[in-house]
């Protein structure tokens, strides 16, 4: 896990998390992004890592590559499920539980990281637990 400065693109974000530790995952094969990656860091993903990328929308919108001019469906209104998304969303609820970090109060991100490890690490031995 990495926490970057909030001026830092997701996709460079990434580049610099996966940079040092992609090696070490040799049984990993596919990474799930949001619309927020462009796809230059997909291609660098499936250059560097040889993973492969698959980007979740939400169902009805169009993709990224393709022509414009043609007519895109009509998106369905109301809340959606985002594939693979909810997890990271469910994820981000957890961690809210916590007081430290449910607003930003840390003035360095290497206090936060180590803020996110302490939850998730207590959440995890609270489950083992059982």
């Amino acid at each position: 896990m990495l926490v970057l400065p909030a001026d830092i693109s997701d996709g460079a974000g990434a580049k610099q998390m996966l940079e040092p530790i992609h090696s070490m995952w040799r049984r990993f094969k596919k990474l799930w992004v949001d619309g927020g990656y462009k796809a230059g860091f997909q291609r660098w993903v499936e250059q560097t890592c040889g993973w492969t990328v698959e980007v979740t929308r939400r169902p009805g919108s169009p993709p990224c590559e393709g022509p414009t001019d043609v007519p895109q469906p009509d998106s369905p209104k109301g809340f959606q499920v985002i594939p693979w998304r909810w997890i990271v969303e469910r994820t981000f609820g957890w961690m809210g539980r916590y007081r430290r970090l449910s607003k930003d109060y840390e003035a360095l991100p290497c206090s936060s990281e180590a803020w996110i490890w302490i939850s998730m690490t207590r959440l995890l031995l609270r489950r083992l637990d059982g």
